[in-house]
């Protein structure tokens, strides 16, 4: 059975069988096209798949963590006091571990989600490393917000027995 190519819409290139029809007339084959299966899995962009090795996984893995280490190392180091005080307070005592945390799930995260896009070639490790300083924002920032709501939260706690004392009072109990 004779096979006849098309190239599709979307650029690539299938084959479906086509019927041979003889036409012992005059000796000529005639080719009629069997019908077009519909594809159920139509590929709208290619991009080859990459042969990765598994030696370059790992160390991109090893690389990447130290990377977010050494980070979180620096950050701690140059903008510790500035940032958390030295008060020995909660800030400056929870700090440091956000730091870290920040870090590593920065770092984590785009190696799970984004690194294999790239390949895992150099613009993994940089983007690895922008990630790794982006989560120690992102975690900074969370931070702040939920001792933020903390703080309110305790405040409506301590108005709500201030304002049951003065009921239980004014009401004679």
């Amino acid at each position: 059975m004779a096979r006849e190519f098309y190239v599709a819409e979307d650029g690539s290139i299938h084959s479906h069988p086509v019927t041979v029809a003889n036409n012992p007339g005059n000796r000529t084959n005639t080719y009629t096209p069997a019908p077009v299966a519909t594809y159920a899995h139509v590929r709208t962009e290619y991009r080859p798949t990459p042969q990765v090795g598994t030696g370059r996984i790992v160390w991109f893995w090893i690389i990447s963590i130290i990377v977010s280490i050494l980070i979180a190392v620096g950050v701690t180091q140059g903008f510790g006091t500035e940032v958390y005080g030295d008060d020995g307070g909660f800030f400056a005592t929870i700090g440091p571990f956000v730091v870290f945390i920040g870090a590593l799930a920065g770092s984590i995260l785009y190696g799970v989600f984004c690194a294999e896009s790239v390949d895992y070639n150099l613009w993994a490790y940089i983007l690895s490393a922008l990630s790794s300083a982006g989560g120690i924002i992102a975690t900074g920032i969370a931070v702040a917000i939920i001792s933020f709501v903390v703080m309110v939260l305790f405040y409506i706690l301590i108005i709500a027995v201030i304002i049951g004392v003065i009921c239980g009072i004014a009401g004679g109990s």
